[in-house]
Parts: C-alpha cells; sequence; structure tokens
C-alpha cells in the first residue's frame, strides 16, 4: 500500500470493485478499502460455516443475485472484457399467483402460443385489465429511458396502476410481482413508476435479445468477484481487507484522503459505496455536515427475511432453473430461491419474504411460509431438510421513494469536491447489480468524459422509432416556422 492514490475507493462490494476495475482501465492508480477479511459484500459466495449458517462446507450466496439479460451489467462485463470468463445461465422466471396458475413470461418474443397462454392464465383479472396490463409494456416499448423519468418519475405505481385501468386487488398484487427486486416496497402507494416501467423495459429487452429476462452466474456471483479482483490487480490497483475507514480528510471543500488504522493516505477523489447510513456515520465521524443525506435517509426501511435450507428434494417440480414468486395470502407473498441451480441434488434455497414491520417476529413469518409450502408441494420443513437457518438482511439498496424522484436522488457527487457515491443505494437507473454497474458508469462518464451512453442503453426498437417520429414531426415544426417567418 502506497501513501497516495488517484482514487481510494470505501468498501470492496460490488459497486467499489467494479468502479476500481474500470477506473483503473483508463490508467488511475487505485486503492480499495474493504473492512471485511473477503471482499465482494452482499455479492460473494462463501462457505455455509463461513456464514455461520452450518458447520458444512456447503457453497452459499448472500442473498442470492441474478441480473437482466442486456442490461447495464451485461454491457460492463462486455467492456472490461470478464464475461468470457464466466458461465451464464438463462433463467425462467414462473410467477405463482393463488393455488394453481402459473405465469410464466415468453422466452420468444415471436411465440405468439405463449402470449396466448399467459393471456389465458389471467382470467382471473377482467378482460380490460389484461388489456390494461398490456399497456404497460407499450408505455416501456415506446419510450427512451429520459422520456420515462421525465414523465413517470414523481408517478407511484398505484398512481400509474389507476391510469391505464388496473384497480382490483388481483391486478395491483400482479403489478407488485413485476416490480420484481426493483423496489423493496411492498406499498404500490410509494414505489415509483419509474422503477417498474425500466423493469419491464429490461424485460421486453432480454428477451428481444436474448431470449430470457435474467441471468444467474456460475456457482455464484463469487466468480464475478474473482474476475473483478483479477483486473484491478492487473491494472496494479492496490486492495486493503480488514481495515476500517476512520475519517474521511476534507480540506476547503476538498477531499484530500482518508485515515486507515490512524495513517492518512492521499487522494484527491474519495468514492464511497457502503450504504447512506454507514456513510452518514462515518461523515458525521470525520465532522462532516451530513443533512444532504436525510431526506434519504428518512425512508423507510423493510428488511428481507431470509430463511435459508439445504434440502433433501426439491420443493417444486415446476421446471425453473431459478426462482417463484408465490402469494401466500391476501397480504402477504414470499419467493423461493434456488441458491445455485448447477447443484443437481441436495439444493440449498433461499425462502424470502420482504417486511416493513420492524417488530415483527421472523419467526411467525417462517411459521406461515412453511404451512404454505406443505400444503402447496407436500414439503415437510423439518423432514425434508438436512439445515436450515434464518437470517435478516435490511433492505436499503432497493429503497426506492416516490417522495424521492429519481432526479432528486443522492449521487454520484455530494457537495463536497473529490467526494463521490455510488451503488444501488444511491442514484441508480435500475437496481441490485445492474444499478450498481449503472451508477459506476454514470461516475465513470463524468470524471473521464467517456460517453457509454447510458440513457440510451435499455431503448428497444420502440423507443428507437418514436424518437426517429419525434425527430422528424420536430423538424417539420421548425420548417415550418421558417417558411411562415420567411413569407
Amino acid at each position: 500500500m502506497d501513501q497516495s492514490y488517484d482514487f481510494i475507493i470505501i468498501g470492496g462490494g460490488f459497486s467499489g470493485l467494479s468502479f476500481a476495475a474500470l477506473i483503473s482501465k483508463f490508467g488511475k492508480k487505485v486503492l480499495v478499502i474493504e473492512k471485511n477479511n473477503y471482499i465482494g459484500g452482499r455479492t460473494t459466495t462463501r462457505k455455509a460455516n463461513d456464514w455461520r449458517l452450518s458447520n458444512t462446507d456447503d457453497l452459499v450466496s448472500f442473498g442470492p443475485h441474478i441480473f437482466p439479460a442486456k442490461g447495464y451489467l451485461e454491457f460492463l462485463m462486455d467492456y472490461l472484457d470478464i464475461k468470457k470468463n464466466l458461465k451464464l445461465y438463462e433463467l425462467e422466471l414462473p410467477y405463482f399467483y393463488k393455488d394453481n396458475i402459473v405465469l410464466k413470461p415468453p422466452r420468444n418474443i415471436f411465440n405468439i402460443f405463449s402470449f396466448y397462454n399467459l393471456y389465458r392464465k389471467l382470467e382471473f383479472i377482467s378482460f380490460k385489465e389484461r388489456i390494461s396490463l398490456f399497456s404497460l409494456f407499450l408505455i416501456a416499448f415506446f419510450n427512451s429511458n429520459k422520456d420515462l423519468i421525465s414523465k413517470y418519475e414523481s408517478l407511484s405505481c398505484n398512481e400509474l396502476a389507476e391510469e391505464v385501468g388496473i384497480k382490483s386487488k388481483d391486478g395491483k398484487r400482479l403489478v407488485e410481482g413485476m416490480i420484481g427486486g426493483y423496489c423493496f416496497n411492498d406499498d404500490l402507494g410509494v414505489c415509483p413508476a419509474l422503477d417498474l416501467l425500466i423493469n419491464i423495459k429490461l424485460a421486453i429487452r432480454g428477451i428481444v435479445r436474448k431470449g430470457t429476462i435474467m441471468y444467474h452466474v456460475g456457482k455464484g456471483y463469487g466468480d464475478v468477484i474473482e474476475e473483478l479482483e483479477k483486473k484491478i490487480k492487473e491494472n496494479k490497483g492496490d486492495i486493503i481487507k480488514g481495515k476500517f475507514v476512520n475519517k474521511i480528510i476534507v480540506e476547503d471543500g476538498k477531499a484530500k484522503g482518508v485515515i486507515v488504522s490512524n495513517k492518512k493516505i492521499e487522494s484527491d477523489n474519495i468514492v464511497v459505496t457502503i450504504d447512506d447510513k454507514k456513510f452518514a456515520k462515518l461523515l458525521e465521524k470525520s465532522k462532516l455536515d451530513y443533512s444532504f443525506l436525510k431526506g434519504q435517509l428518512g425512508i423507510k426501511r423493510a428488511k428481507v427475511v431470509d430463511l435459508i435450507v439445504k434440502a433433501k428434494k426439491r420443493i417444486h417440480e415446476e421446471k425453473t432453473s431459478w426462482v417463484s414468486m408465490l402469494v401466500g395470502g391476501k397480504e402477504w407473498g414470499y419467493v423461493i430461491i434456488d441458491d445455485n441451480p448447477l447443484k443437481k441434488e441436495n439444493p440449498i434455497y433461499h425462502i424470502c419474504v420482504i417486511s416493513h414491520n420492524k417488530k415483527e417476529n421472523p419467526k411467525e413469518f417462517v411459521k406461515k411460509i412453511t404451512a404454505d409450502i406443505k400444503r402447496r408441494f407436500n414439503f415437510d420443513m423439518e423432514k425434508d431438510v438436512m439445515w436450515k437457518k434464518i437470517i435478516e438482511i435490511k433492505g436499503y439498496g432497493s429503497e426506492k421513494n416516490v417522495s424521492i424522484p429519481f432526479s432528486q436522488r443522492v449521487g454520484p457527487k455530494t457537495p463536497y469536491n473529490g467526494l463521490y457515491c455510488i451503488g444501488d443505494s444511491y442514484k441508480a437507473l435500475t437496481t441490485g447489480t445492474d444499478g450498481c454497474a449503472y451508477s459506476v458508469m454514470d461516475l465513470i462518464e463524468k470524471l473521464t468524459g467517456k460517453d457509454f451512453n447510458l440513457d440510451k442503453r435499455l431503448n428497444i426498437l420502440g423507443a428507437e422509432i418514436a424518437n426517429l417520429v419525434s425527430v422528424i414531426s420536430q423538424k417539420k415544426i421548425e420548417e415550418k416556422k421558417l417558411s411562415d417567418y420567411v413569407s
């Protein structure tokens, strides 16, 4: 470790490693500082005994991750030239609604039968609402990212649903399912419509370009973390583990470095990738104003109750490689996630439920889930399980709220020159690792002038056609105004 760097990155999670790998590609000298004795944060894959889940060597991801096909992350992987070293597996994502209805997204946009089959299974909502659901796809299809932001960043999912004619409880529960992990908030009144439409746009793009909505990575995201670490080291970057940043040094409003273990390391560029609550505490400890974070810190937080089990048999026999969403009652739902779809025997599952009630006992959720799974699949959570563990994950990262529109979200710049914050806890157009990739490239663009075409990156044919029509129409209007002036 040297005494000075071009960039110091606080946090060795996915955002921190991605930024370090990318900015070092531009010849910058980087240092990544990670408090844990391992890197990758929530996206790493480790042994169960390392996570203190069980006394076994089973590989488990902490909060399993998938990412959209042809989204920002896949582009970043291509740009860093690491995708060729990864095994990506296409996923089917059936959504179980009620008892015996399984909804599957089409794998081919030209397969009329799959669309008809999906339409037929929506018989529990009215014909009008089925058309209204389809209209959401048209909105996403014919609008660019820029247009979606300007039109829908201040609109809630509930307002958008009502606007297009989705008013029944069943219809709105379907909208919640379409949001997926893009908003850790089961209240459609505060969930931003923008995030819903971006999720739909990613789904359409994935189906059109790749025939799948989502990818799973090899044995887990640990593979991606290893590739990012290799790139950083290839570019002569440094990574230190097991060290805390004690203080961020700012002089005359400009970043000057950090204090780590009572040692000063100089840099004019500090990139923070830890979540907003930890960032606020670090600023407070550094005697720096953090009021610019207060609006975001005021958002009601969710928690994810994750029941991790190693099973003796598959929970369900539905032909899917990854995830099934189930509605377990009128007011709650849960997700069953296969941690590693390549593992043929004794699969490990994450059975997750999102809760906004901090006082709710996780064991009560598990009790309801256990009963529901036994009723649906004849799977006994005692007899059919080798080991199990309940953990709670704070729902930062996807805490998007319509009270803070996209254009007002914090990041990547802060009030202090040379101090930046990136990741899906901040200003990211999507969420999860795809949101991290967006946030990373957004800052790189601002620092280097490199144009990644982020605004157009998710555009599909419909948006391009709409944009072309708009340009032609505008040109005709301008020509008409000129002719009027000349005459």
